[in-house]
């Protein structure tokens, strides 16, 4: 596990140094959405938030996109299991490619691994009935974070929206997570 995380900060750090192109874009994004997680004893929906920086290859096609991300999951509308609250907090390593492009508007595809941290409360009433037992849950999950959507980026302006209403993250454990995300970016 240290090995490949070292890998992929010497990996991360040498794109982020690296570029053949003179036009390139640095921005910061603040993304919101909704999602649902999944796992071998956790399931539930809830809020998304994260914090992301965009560094942009190749006239701005590719683009190295590490993200912190943070959701607040609880199986309120999931009657056949336990209540729980959880968090899943994640560090992804996103590369985005910029499969169609039109002056500022872009077809983009997202893939990447991702480190993966789940914690909370499981059973604090509820299914089956009768059941007053809690247990706090804590997991850890390398994973592989995929998906697409479309990046507004119009030349000469600061400001970056990216709408990714299909994005997905698998691992081991049965753990699935889907979520869309609004991320607003302004360019450094």
């Amino acid at each position: 596990m240290r090995k490949l995380v070292t890998f992929i900060l010497i990996l991360s750090s040498f794109l982020m140094s690296y570029s053949q192109s003179t036009e390139r874009t640095n921005a910061l994004l603040f993304g919101a959405g909704i999602g649902i997680s999944d796992g071998d004893k956790l399931m539930g929906g809830g809020p998304v938030i994260s914090l992301a920086y965009l560094r942009g290859f190749n006239y701005n096609r590719l683009s190295f996109n590490p993200e912190l991300s943070i959701g607040f999951f609880g199986a309120r509308f999931v009657t056949d299991v336990p209540d729980m609250y959880f968090n899943s907090i994640n560090i992804d390593f996103d590369f985005n490619f910029d499969l169609l492009r039109f002056r500022g508007l872009s077809l983009t595809l997202v893939a990447g691994p991702a480190l993966n941290q789940k914690k909370g409360l499981i059973g604090t009433g509820g299914y089956p009935p009768g059941n007053e037992y809690s247990e706090y849950f804590r997991s850890s999950d390398l994973t592989f974070k995929f998906g697409g959507g479309i990046k507004i980026m119009p030349a000469g302006q600061k400001i970056i929206v990216e709408i990714l209403p299909m994005n997905f993250r698998v691992g081991n454990d049965y753990f699935m997570e889907g979520f869309a995300m609004l991320y607003l970016g302004y360019r450094l």
